[in-house]
């Protein structure tokens, strides 16, 4: 086993080196902008410009299905503890300092382009999911912090669990709709919480925050608020505007006010969650940036 380790690292190495000798500065501004696209601040723009301005029900779908796949990846890098290639035989473009199988980028795109290709279900969609995947996956191989194995591992990985995710969607959610509000309250809480201490790594506690918060939020906004994503162009720029700069002031001012440490980083991801599924499209309402359904519980 440890022979065969040792070979797939060779050949890893060898296709990067081959890969870097294409290198010039445009590629590199362009892989560069295409590892972006799998960054942790794309997601932030991504997912809350679908919830607030696009289709609420599809940003909240997104979101579910998305965020477990984060922590997810986060278990696997753990259990795997494969380390990044060697910068002293490859270039390192970027700086990584999580473990490398599999690739992150590779494996969290997959979950989120694929899943709005699987929403939108037409042929163009699933061609442009393909490529932007590809073209995330291979820029993490360009920038020398990627082995090819591992890429191919998060593109396995999250075809996998997406698939798990779409088999389990409508019964789950057919199920939840039969349960009262403080059953699904209590689910919101409890799900991520149990995820989070049998994996209780930095790494995972910002994708469970987040999921805790915005399951919370989904269940209350869905009672209480209702919110509606259309109306003028001028009306959904300006919610995206105000939503980023009140969940930024929560974000920032949680920081501020609270220490270090796992339990406050779970209660200030959580309340930006919060803030995102439930303070900002509350606020939408009250400004008449958004229309209300009635605010009676579905």
């Amino acid at each position: 086993m440890h022979e065969f380790l040792m070979s797939l690292i060779l050949w890893g190495t060898e296709a990067i080196a081959w890969v870097q000798q294409f290198r010039t500065p445009v590629l590199d501004g362009l892989f560069r902008a295409a590892t972006f696209l799998g960054e942790e601040e794309f997601y932030l723009f991504i997912l809350p410009l679908i919830y607030w301005v696009i289709d609420k029900s599809l940003g909240v779908r997104l979101a579910f299905a998305f965020l477990p796949g984060v922590y997810l990846n986060s278990w696997l890098k753990e259990f795997f503890f494969t380390p990044r290639p060697d910068p002293a035989q490859v270039a390192r473009l970027v700086e990584e300092t999580s473990y490398a199988f599999p690739s992150g980028h590779a494996q969290n795109s997959t979950v989120l382009f694929g899943f709005l290709a699987s929403h939108v279900r037409r042929r163009i969609a699933w061609v442009g999911s393909a490529l932007l995947v590809t073209s995330i996956a291979l820029s993490r191989i360009y920038l020398g912090i990627h082995y090819p194995q591992d890429v191919l591992g998060g593109f396995f990985f999250g075809a996998v669990y997406l698939l798990f995710f779409l088999w389990l969607e409508e019964p789950v959610r057919a199920w939840l709709g039969e349960r009262t509000l403080l059953v699904r309250l209590g689910l919101a809480l409890l799900v991520p919480a149990c995820l989070l201490l049998l994996h209780p790594t930095q790494d995972a506690i910002i994708p469970m925050a987040a999921l805790a918060g915005l399951g919370v939020a989904h269940v209350l906004e869905g009672k209480w608020v209702r919110f509606e994503t259309g109306g003028l162009w001028w009306k959904r720029s300006l919610r995206f505007a105000v939503g980023l700069m009140l969940s930024m002031v929560t974000y920032l001012g949680l920081k501020v006010v609270f220490p270090e440490g796992g339990f406050f980083r779970f209660v200030r991801y959580g309340c930006v969650g919060l803030t995102v599924g439930l303070i900002v499209p509350w606020v939408f309402v009250k400004t008449g940036l958004a229309a209300s359904e009635g605010g009676t519980e579905r």
